[in-house]
């Protein structure tokens, strides 16, 4: 009877953690849904419309609107990453010059440049090489989100 018990308990464990791990998948899919609706302007048109509700005389007369400010938006998205690009660049050239070769390697593995974690890969992806990296902070790691 113990061994029964065991045996149930340790099924019941799996269970939840196959449950939890794919309801834990869902809830974020569904989540992330809503924020990658505004990276292209179908998905801002599509998003826009369905929170409107509008009447067939509204949509004609709102998807040219939305149209052009669903342009706009990915126009100033495209500026803002061209232009933090560049002032990353500029704070490098800046910042290398007073680092020891030690202190730029530490910078430049946070890069992430393995193959599988590039920017825009849905590959694999790789952790960084082995050793002591240094602690990240993701919120606050322009490298880990920006990979430059």
């Amino acid at each position: 009877m113990k061994a029964r018990t065991v045996v149930f308990l340790v099924a019941t464990l799996i269970l939840g953690f196959i449950l939890g791990f794919f309801s834990s998948s869902w809830i974020r899919y569904h989540r992330m849904k809503e924020f990658r609706s505004f990276a292209s302007t179908e998905g801002f048109r599509v998003r826009e419309l369905s929170i409107i509700e509008p009447t067939e005389e509204q949509t004609e007369l709102l998807i040219p609107v939305i149209h052009k400010f669903a342009g706009k938006n990915m126009e100033l998205k495209k500026e803002y990453r061209d232009e933090f690009i560049s002032l990353m660049k500029e704070y490098r050239s800046e910042l290398y010059p007073l680092l020891s070769a030690e202190q730029i390697e530490r910078l430049e593995s946070r890069k992430w440049k393995s193959k599988g974690f590039e920017r825009g890969s849905r590959g694999p992806h790789k952790m960084p090489p082995p050793g002591d990296p240094p602690r990240r902070q993701p919120f606050h790691d322009l490298y880990f989100w920006f990979g430059f």
